[in-house]
């Protein structure tokens, strides 16, 4: 995966935003959820791919069980081969 691909991948958790110490009323989770399926599919039609573990760490935000910051220290741990410019 290139490093274009990296950076565009923690682009996308922007879009899903919620803190950790908020509780995940049904109505947040919903909102979550929109944001979450059309970060995705923002991406899909730019031909990327979102991988699996990336798309299954930002269902876990949506829940309320982690953080954005903990999903994009997740990727920086999954890419340590790829040089990406952290912000």
């Amino acid at each position: 995966m290139g490093h274009s691909s990296v950076v565009l991948h923690c682009g996308i958790i922007n879009k899903v935003l919620v803190r950790k110490e908020d509780a995940v009323t049904s109505h947040k989770f919903q909102c979550n959820r929109r944001a979450f399926d059309h970060a995705i599919a923002q991406q899909q039609l730019e031909g990327l791919v979102v991988p699996p573990e990336t798309v299954a760490d930002l269902e876990r935000v949506t829940r309320g069980e982690i953080t954005t910051s903990d999903v994009i220290r997740n990727l920086y741990d999954r890419y340590t081969h790829v040089k990406v410019l952290k912000l």
